[in-house]
């Protein structure tokens, strides 16, 4: 979902038609995923998916302190550098202890497994050391009592979001979005204020980070710039300029 249609991968729509085929003709939530899993393993013969959380997860990713050399490209890593982040300042753990969402089956996807132990397996975090996720203070995580959360102020401010990216529903995000109000009463979490030096750019339809691409960046392999992203490239260009001038 994250990174939907930025790259030759399946799509959101694919898997989705996959998995509903499968239980609109009786079959179970797992087959179902059995399928959809299928597609990114299609024409690969003796395909075995990843299971070790030390292998695959914490020896493979977390234990390279290497950067990605020049010219990476897309290829380029940085995910030791972002499980840091998460566990020092933001708290981005993906968990499926949540209500109304379709992973509710694997209940070993929690803070505990899918925050804490990564934290502390991937960065040698001792025993002597009770690490309780985030930097906390009395009024909340320090990653927004600091740079004001979803309250932002400031002046020549532009945050650009995908509708589609999972995660858009944390950051600043318009009236009419159905996150609008998420998070808001939490500790560190007024909910959404912005001052009239910030903008904000919703992009309908887009994933990931999709207005940091150039434009036309994924023509080669089939997808176009939609109307909504050539908006949002145009916008932004805009304020830039405005910014600097």
């Amino acid at each position: 979902v994250q990174y939907n249609l930025q790259s030759a991968g399946p799509t959101v729509e694919l898997l989705c038609d996959t998995m509903a085929n499968v239980t609109d003709n009786g079959g179970s939530a797992l087959e179902a995923f059995a399928a959809a899993t299928a597609i990114f393993y299609e024409g690969v013969e003796g395909a075995c998916i990843s299971s070790s959380f030390q292998k695959d997860y914490i020896d493979m990713y977390m234990a390279n302190t290497s950067f990605s050399g020049l010219g990476c490209d897309l290829d380029c890593t940085s995910t030791r550098q972002w499980i840091y982040q998460s566990c020092n300042e933001f708290g981005y753990f993906q968990t499926t202890t949540g209500t109304d969402q379709p992973f509710a089956g694997f209940k070993f996807a929690n803070i505990e497994t899918a925050g804490k132990q990564v934290c502390v397996q991937g960065f040698g975090i001792p025993d002597s050391v009770d690490y309780n996720g985030p930097k906390s203070n009395a009024k909340g995580p320090v990653a927004n009592t600091r740079y004001g959360g979803r309250a932002v102020e400031g002046t020549n401010i532009t945050m650009p979001n995908g509708n589609c990216d999972p995660w858009h529903a944390l950051s600043v995000v318009n009236k009419t979005d159905p996150f609008y109000n998420s998070g808001a009463g939490m500790p560190g979490c007024p909910g959404v204020q912005t001052t009239s030096g910030t903008s904000i750019v919703e992009i309908d339809g887009t994933a990931h980070c999709r207005d940091m691409y150039a434009p036309g960046a994924f023509e080669s392999i089939g997808i176009p710039d939609t109307e909504p992203v050539k908006w949002a490239h145009q916008v932004i260009s805009a304020k830039v300029e405005y910014y600097i001038s």
